[in-house]
């Protein structure tokens, strides 16, 4: 049954689809067998299959490098962060820290896709992935903040202001900030006095709360490093993809170093050329449905629908997953097609993740503990950022205490009502929502300034009403001094004369 254009098949669907059709063509098939003649297009799906039918991380092992870099881009579009990237392209022992955090980030999560050449998983097997596992230490086991510190400096971090990527660590007052090699986000710890007071990780960017933590669920270990396996791994424990690429573009995907007790062959063949002549596309489509081809899928983003409604594409389903390539295979009975091989369109891009409007540097003028002035509600006591449930919608929002533990959540889009406390810090301050001190306080701070401004004005008044002694004009010894002067006057300082110049030569006091 045709879907219509208005239904337009996710990843989830055009996923199940795929394979559906490989159980079709080959039956229920698992690890042991291996895949060639597959197109780049399927590829990706190919590669979620399988990672499907293991529990551990999976590397992908490739010598073809700009295939590497599609696979890495496609995966991540469809699941972002899923897929990391191994570099190390010297034979030198030492990796860069982005090289460091892919390994570790690999070996924390269970889902995670590792990238890399033949040569580089050669290194990683022998120095990263053996059967030897660090030993899991927690937050929770360390009481004190001089505690935790020993801990990160024994892990080889680097001390910072302020954390923006994986290996360094920062510390203000009671707040200990650090970001792990392989961790999503940044920890912030905060502790009273001899105790962890609260755990949250950040966003790095805008330095607001991502989740709050808890201490016996935050794992602490040694940063996986060359120098820390000085012998060759005792055992390898992932499952491993290898992918070739022959001369004529056509690829083959099966389990590394291990042969295939059978290999599929997919068919697959890539299709390109329509741009310049799209009168080629109606001839192969029915080309393709002699061969067998009983579904047709257009993939395209779906703002771009308005494209899709030639007669040429009345075969076609919609899907918005991205593609490599456009490909057939006639033994899966399948024909996925990119709209943007048809047309000049842009590609199907993936959705952005938003980011909050507010930047992280005023946030970061308030200190944990630290006195703040809310416009209308008088000095608190900053306590972080929260989440509030509104509605159907969640609002991120700076927590303030005040007297007898009342707390306010402000909208961080009201971040304008804060200011810092420059008064005296002095807990006697924190104002008391269940009295109105603070408006009195406010009334009288008015009115005080108001006095302060009437007095001015008063001064002001009598100083234009009395005669003062008028300077002279500039004469011959003015002159001669100005010549003197060896240096050339700024635009300012040459305003600033003139100006002092002109009330020296009135007559008010």
């Amino acid at each position: 049954m045709s879907v219509s254009r208005e239904t337009i098949m996710n990843f989830s669907e055009t996923l199940n689809l795929i394979d559906l059709r490989l159980k079709k063509a080959f039956g229920v098939w698992g690890l042991e067998v291996g895949f060639k003649n597959v197109s780049e297009g399927l590829l990706p799906f190919l590669i979620f299959l399988f990672s499907d039918k293991k529990p551990s991380p999976m590397v992908i092992v490739c010598n073809d490098h700009s295939l590497r870099i599609s696979l890495f881009e496609i995966i991540n579009h469809f699941f972002k962060e899923r897929c990391l990237s191994f570099i190390k392209s010297n034979h030198l022992e030492e990796i860069s820290g982005s090289d460091l955090h892919a390994i570790s980030r690999f070996k924390k999560n269970n889902n995670s896709i590792l990238v890399c050449s033949e040569k580089s998983f050669s290194f990683l097997k022998s120095k990263f992935f053996s059967s030897q596992k660090n030993e899991e230490v927690f937050l929770s086991s360390y009481k004190t903040r001089r505690e935790l510190i020993d801990l990160l400096i024994s892990l080889n971090m680097d001390l910072s202001d302020k954390v923006f990527s994986p290996g360094f660590y920062s510390v203000r007052g009671s707040v200990v900030d650090f970001f792990l090699f392989g961790d999503k986000h940044p920890v912030r710890v905060e502790f009273d006095i001899d105790r962890i007071f609260s755990v949250r990780s950040f966003d790095t960017e805008t330095q607001t709360q991502v989740s709050v933590l808890k201490p016996e669920e935050v794992r602490l270990e040694k940063p996986i490093s060359s120098k820390n396996f000085n012998k060759k791994g005792v055992g390898f424990f992932y499952k491993s993809l290898l992918v070739k690429k022959d001369l004529s573009g056509g690829v083959s995907v099966s389990l590394y170093d291990q042969t295939p007790k059978i290999e599929y062959d997919v068919a697959c063949i890539n299709h390109s050329g329509f741009k310049k002549n799209t009168s080629l596309l109606k001839p192969l489509v029915d080309l393709k449905k002699g061969e067998g081809v009983n579904k047709f899928v257009l993939c395209f983003n779906p703002e771009l629908s308005y494209k899709t409604k030639s007669v040429v594409f009345s075969s076609f389903d919609s899907s918005n997953v991205k593609l490599i390539n456009s490909f057939s295979s006639s033994v899966l009975g399948l024909f996925f097609l990119k709209l943007s091989d048809v047309f000049e369109v842009p590609e199907i891009s993936a959705v952005e993740k938003s980011v909050s409007k507010f930047s992280g540097g005023f946030l970061n003028t308030f200190q944990w503990k630290s006195l703040v002035v809310h416009e209308n509600l008088g000095v608190g006591v900053y306590k972080g950022l929260s989440r509030v449930k509104s509605g159907f919608s969640v609002v991120e929002c700076v927590v303030l205490e005040y007297k007898h533990g009342d707390k306010v959540h402000v909208p961080l889009e009201n971040l304008h009502f804060l200011d810092e406390y420059i008064g005296p810090k002095n807990r006697d301050n924190i104002t008391d929502l269940r009295k109105t001190s603070w408006e009195k306080e406010k009334f009288r701070a008015k009115k005080s300034a108001g006095e302060i401004v009437d007095s001015f004005v008063e001064m002001y008044g009598k100083r234009t009403n009395e005669s003062g002694v008028a300077f002279e004009k500039d004469g011959e010894l003015y002159d001669e001094l100005k010549k003197s002067f060896k240096y050339t006057e700024t635009k300012d300082q040459l305003v600033a004369y003139q100006e002092i110049k002109k009330d020296m030569e009135k007559k008010l006091p």
